[in-house]
């Protein structure tokens, strides 16, 4: 081969392998944004337990909750009421339905989003009140300020090591500092500063890898589900799918039944009564689906907390 045509193969060659490994790493970004996101989920729904003691669940809202989106009319009240019989004739508990509402509503979309509740001080008033504080999500630039912030302190520390260590041997040797410095007494200086750096370059490559999902997009339309999945819940206890006993016979995985175009229907007028958004019944049926789809076992476990839910719901009104 000659000479020019060798060094073209060799560059060739380079280029392949360099595309290879781009496209490894854009797979394995992609990988981790999907898990990440997938724990966000898990965190923001709550749906962080995989079954539920009855004794943690809280009250169940005996009325309508409010939305906070919007007043409503009364003729606007009225049918959505109306709309909410309609799933207690399913076979759907009343109170079960309203706190799925309450996860529709705008402080449960605030929690989702990532906002919590600070107790506060106002001048001139003897008790705290509770307000909601905002806590967005970490961005690319948080995260780049992060490292740039745990790199200098690593540099920082790394510069003064033979200082910091003669400052450590001349006070620990006071057995009381010692326990005030060390929260283990067989750790020694080197040790520990060994512990530290290992510690903070941990912390700076997690900052590096944060894929900082967009909350905004994975967020969007996410109170819904519980209420779709509660009616599709209700649908198969009422009327067993008629694919219910042909899944047994056939092999290999299937798609989940879909939501009912009526009930569907009545999932989105309540929607729409209740936050102001406007779904089509067909969008609801694919959004549950694909939900159970992409994320089988958060949609389990949301079954499984509503399941838990009802009997809450029974066992309390009965005493």
């Amino acid at each position: 081969m000659a000479p020019g045509s060798t060094r073209r193969y060799i560059a060739s060659q380079l280029d392949t392998i360099s595309h290879m490994r781009t496209n490894r790493i854009g797979e394995l970004k992609k990988e981790h944004r999907r898990r990440v996101s997938e724990v966000l989920l898990i965190q923001r729904l709550g749906l962080e337990n995989v079954g539920w003691d009855p004794d943690d669940i809280a009250d169940l809202p005996t009325k309508l909750p409010k939305s906070g989106w919007h007043k409503r009319t009364v003729a606007e009240n009225a049918d959505l009421k109306r709309h909410i019989g309609h799933l207690v004739a399913l076979g759907c508990n009343q109170q079960v339905v309203y706190w799925c509402l309450w996860n529709m509503s705008r402080p449960a979309h605030e929690l989702r989003m990532g906002a919590v509740q600070k107790s506060v001080l106002k001048e001139g008033e003897e008790d705290y009140d509770l307000e909601t504080v905002q806590q967005p999500l970490a961005t690319d630039d948080d995260m780049a300020g992060l490292t740039a912030k745990v790199q200098a302190a690593a540099d920082s520390i790394s510069r003064f090591k033979k200082e910091l260590l003669i400052a450590a041997n001349v006070l620990l040797d006071d057995p009381e500092v010692r326990r005030d410095m060390m929260e283990s007494e067989k750790v020694t200086p080197d040790e520990a500063m060994s512990m530290l750096k290992s510690l903070l370059h941990w912390i700076r490559r997690l900052a590096e890898s944060w894929p900082a999902p967009n909350l905004n997009t994975l967020m969007t339309s996410k109170g819904v589900l519980f209420l779709l999945a509660y009616v599709r819940m209700c649908e198969e206890r009422s009327t067993p799918s008629p694919r219910s006993h042909k899944r047994k016979k056939r092999a290999g995985p299937t798609k989940p039944d879909r939501l009912a175009l009526k009930n569907a229907s009545v999932v989105a007028d309540i929607a729409q009564l209740y936050t102001g958004e406007e779904f089509t019944p067909s969008n609801l049926i694919d959004k549950l689906q694909d939900f159970q789809l992409e994320h089988p076992k958060l949609h389990g476990r949301m079954v499984s907390l509503l399941k838990s839910l009802e009997e809450v719901a029974r066992s309390r009104r009965s005493k």
